[in-house]
């Protein structure tokens, strides 16, 4: 697995059991460093019903928004939350539940609430809303979701599939991501068994994002590009749960790929609020470098190196949240 540009690093994960060992796939995971002073981030519940909340966070440091589940309000009638909108800006910035933000200075956002609309494939989305596929689960969509710029959106699956159904090679100009986003999406999954599966293009076979791209759910599978058969993005991916997985290239970034300055929030924001710590190291470093390393992180265990290799390499994966996995492509 392998980002764009001179943006590839390896790092070492260490968690209370064990440390693992990854690959990272873009070059802006890590905000600045900590600052003295924090910021007051207040929620308002705009026509729904609650009190305001508050989420007090370090300034300058990346930090994921508080679950709009947390803040203890109720939709509107007949509505679902679909995220926030800054107060006071112009033209206005959207951000999507649970989304990873960094910060100087306080700012109160706006819950955004809209109707469910039925979507169905070949739709472009162009109105904040949210879209759920298929009345029922378990039934099978066919073709592509495109959500335009300035659009904040949320996708739910509900238990059911997106297929792109895109034939052909993927390095041909023949072929469509499955979902492509220029705005500000979310992807979830209110059932079970969600997917999103079939795309072929040459960037991004699952989600092709130019916008903000927050996945809390849902599998992206069986899909496949030249750069990045799960998720190209230059803009924001954000990854708090969910699965890429059994996705491929012919280039480079099976799982994922990143370019052009894009951002991926994994390592530094979804892994550290589940307490796992991580170490930078460079991708080039030789067994015996990488023993140091896992004996100064407190695990001598050196013997589980080949497993987390193959880990590192895009082979399998071990984790239960949103991860990696199966990513095959000509370099990793």
């Amino acid at each position: 697995m392998e980002s764009g540009g001179n943006y590839t690093h390896s790092i070492l994960l260490k968690s209370a059991a064990a440390v693992l060992l990854l690959l990272l796939f873009c070059g802006v995971f890590c905000g600045a460093a900590a600052a003295d002073e924090n910021v007051v981030i207040t929620f308002a519940a705009n026509n729904g019903i609650g009190q305001t909340a508050e989420q007090t966070v370090p300034s300058g440091v990346w930090t994921t928004l508080n679950p709009e589940s947390s803040m203890g309000f109720t939709a509107p009638a007949d509505k679902k939350f679909i995220g926030w909108l800054v107060q006071g800006s112009n033209p206005a910035v959207y951000y999507t539940d649970q989304q990873a933000v960094q910060l100087t200075g306080g700012v109160t956002l706006s819950a955004q609430w809209a109707e469910v609309t039925p979507v169905s494939g070949g739709m472009t989305i162009e109105t904040n809303g949210y879209y759920q596929l298929a009345p029922e689960s378990g039934d099978t969509v066919a073709g592509t979701i495109t959500v335009n710029s300035g659009v904040l959106a949320v996708l739910d699956l509900k238990g059911n599939t997106l297929n792109a159904n895109q034939g052909g090679p993927a390095v041909t100009n023949k072929g469509f991501p499955a979902v492509t986003n220029n705005g500000v999406l979310t992807l979830v999954d209110s059932g079970t068994g969600g997917t999103i599966t079939g795309g072929k293009a040459i960037s991004g076979g699952g989600v092709y994002n130019r916008g903000t791209f927050t996945m809390n759910g849902g599998t992206i599978t069986k899909s496949s590009a030249m750069y990045g058969g799960g998720v190209n993005y230059a803009g924001t991916f954000i990854m708090n749960g969910g699965f890429i997985d059994t996705c491929t290239c012919t280039g480079k970034g099976g799982g994922v790929y990143g370019w052009n300055g894009g951002t991926f929030n994994l390592i530094a924001v979804t892994m550290a609020k589940m307490g796992i710590e991580t170490t930078f190291v460079s991708p080039d470093a030789s067994e015996e470098e990488i023993k140091v390393l896992l004996e100064l992180t407190g695990d001598k265990n050196i013997e589980e190196l080949a497993e987390l290799l193959r880990i590192a390499n895009g082979e399998k994966s071990s984790s239960t949240w949103g991860h990696i996995q199966n990513s095959v492509g000509a370099s990793k």
